[in-house]
């Protein structure tokens, strides 16, 4: 059974799509998970976006049920087509820029304590890459669509 993305379209003239429900990071590694749980329990904003993150990379393995508020079908996949290439051009820029700073965190390094300097860019870089690299591979009717109109509107 595949893992749910639920996304919603707020509004087609200016969209803001956002994510509704996604899965949160886990990973074979009990005191990792531990890790997660703990941010998880602070209601941690870095967990939410590497949770996304992770969404976007492995878009192609979950059921994606959008949540349209009474717009038309087609409308709403050209406003998807447009969120992708913008989310996949938005994660070369930050590839570029993070591979350029990178080389010069371990300048920080003499710095007390764990070297955060340098395991934010590189856990970033990372996780940009996989979302840029399943991005570009992507053809959108390889993708699990539902479709499902808000109540709430």
């Amino acid at each position: 059974m595949k893992k749910l993305l639920k996304i919603k379209i707020n509004s087609i003239i200016k969209p803001k799509i956002e994510f509704v429900e996604y899965p949160v990071l886990e990973t074979k590694f009990e005191i990792i998970n531990k890790m997660i749980s703990k941010l998880n329990e602070n209601n941690s904003k870095i967990l939410k976006y590497l949770s996304k993150e992770l969404a976007l990379s492995k878009i192609r393995e979950y059921k994606i049920k959008i949540i349209k508020n009474g717009h038309e079908k087609e409308d709403i996949i050209k406003i998807l087509k447009v969120w992708l290439t913008r989310i996949r051009v938005r994660r070369l820029v930050f590839i570029v820029f993070e591979g350029i700073i990178l080389p010069f965190t371990p300048i920080l390094a003499i710095l007390p304590g764990p070297n955060v300097f340098f395991y934010i860019p590189a856990l970033l870089i990372y996780f940009h890459f996989k979302t840029f690299i399943s991005l570009n591979n992507l053809k959108f009717k390889d993708l699990d669509i539902e479709w499902e109109d808000d109540l709430n509107s």
